[in-house]
C-alpha cells in the first residue's frame, strides 16, 4: 500500500461541532480520503443544493437536514449519547456515541461507501521486520500496518495460510509481538492477519496507526522547521542586483573638506569685525570735533 493521494474522493459532510469527535480523528478520516466538511459554518444547515457522500448529524438535530424526497438518499450517520436511540429515517446507516472514534466511524463509513470495505483504518509505513517458522527465518518490513493485520514486504514467497512469527519495532524502545497468518501474495510482499496479539499491543498498534494517518494529512506547508535547522540555516546573501552600499570617503578626503568649510566662518567672522568698527570710528571723529574748538 502507498501513501494515500491527497486527491480526496469522499466528502463527508459534518452537521456537529469539533468536539463531537475524540481528538485526531478528522485529521486521519482526511488522511485516509475522506474530506470533512463543516456545513454548520457554511450556512449549509438546510441547504440541499450539493450532493456530499454521507453526512454525520447529532441525534438531537436530525430533523433539521434537508428532507429528501428523491433517490437515491444522501446515507446519514447519527451521533449519539452513551445510550443509543432508535432512529426511523430510512437515510441512517448507523450511530456512533460521542465523541466518535476512528474504530468506530471507519467501519461504517467503508461498509456503506465503499465496494470493497476494510474492518480497520491501516496506514503506510516503512518498519524493519523479521518472520520466524521454528528455524526459517525471512527478513524484510512492514510497509502497511492496521490493528488487524499488515503487508510484510520480502523478496521470497510463503505459502497461503501459513503461521509465522512476526517481530517488529512500533516506536523506540517497544516491540510488537504477534502471531500471524499469511492470506495472500502481492507482487514482493504478503498479506498477514494478526491471530494472536496482546490487547495492549493491539491498543497500542491502532493509536499509532491512527497518529500515522493524522500525521500523513498535514500539509507541507504547514509544518514548522526544527529549531536545530532554523538555528543552522545560513543568511540570505543580497540578490546580485542590488548596488553595492556607498564607500566611506578616506582619510586624505576628510582634511580638505575641513579646510574649506572653515574658511567660510574666518570670512564671515572678518566681514562681522569690520561693520562693528564702523561706529566706533565715527564716534572718535565727533569726538575730536567737538573737542577741537573749546579747546581754543
Amino acid at each position: 500500500m502507498g501513501k494515500p493521494s491527497t486527491r480526496y474522493q469522499r466528502r463527508i459532510a459534518s452537521y456537529v461541532p469539533p468536539q463531537a469527535y475524540a481528538p485526531r480523528v478528522r485529521a486521519a478520516l482526511e488522511g485516509l480520503g475522506y474530506r470533512i466538511i463543516p456545513v454548520a459554518t457554511r450556512a449549509r444547515f438546510e441547504d440541499d443544493s450539493w450532493n456530499p457522500d454521507l453526512r454525520i448529524v447529532d441525534e438531537r438535530h436530525l430533523d433539521r437536514i434537508p428532507a429528501e424526497d428523491y433517490l437515491p438518499r444522501t446515507p446519514v450517520v447519527v451521533l449519539t449519547g452513551e445510550a443509543p436511540t432508535t432512529c426511523r429515517d430510512r437515510r441512517v446507516v448507523g450511530s456512533v456515541p460521542r465523541p466518535a472514534t476512528l474504530k468506530d466511524l471507519y467501519p461504517i463509513l467503508q461498509q456503506t461507501l465503499e465496494e470493497t470495505p476494510r474492518v480497520a483504518a491501516r496506514a503506510p509505513t516503512e518498519l524493519p521486520g523479521r518472520c520466524t517458522q521454528s528455524d526459517r527465518r525471512w527478513m524484510g518490513a512492514v510497509v502497511s500496518l492496521s490493528e488487524k493485520g499488515c503487508l510484510f514486504r520480502t523478496g521470497q514467497p510463503l505459502a497461503a495460510d501459513q503461521r509465522l512469527k512476526l517481530l517488529f519495532p512500533l516506536t523506540v524502545g517497544q516491540m510488537v509481538t504477534a502471531l500471524a497468518r499469511v492470506v495472500g501474495q502481492h507482487g514482493l510482499s504478503v498479506g498477514l492477519v494478526f491471530d494472536e496479539m496482546a490487547p495492549a499491543v493491539r491498543e497500542a498498534v491502532a493509536d499509532y496507526v491512527e497518529n500515522r494517518l493524522a500525521t500523513l494529512s498535514r500539509p507541507l506547508g504547514r509544518l514548522a522547521a526544527p529549531r536545530a535547522a532554523r538555528r543552522l540555516r545560513t543568511p540570505r546573501s543580497p540578490p546580485a542586483s542590488v548596488p553595492p552600499p556607498a564607500s566611506r570617503p578616506s582619510l586624505e578626503d576628510r582634511p580638505a573638506r575641513a579646510t574649506s568649510r572653515a574658511s567660510k566662518p574666518r570670512l564671515r567672522l572678518a566681514f562681522s569685525r569690520g561693520r562693528r568698527r564702523e561706529p566706533a570710528a565715527r564716534g572718535n571723529a565727533s569726538a575730536r570735533g567737538t573737542s577741537g574748538p573749546t579747546g581754543n
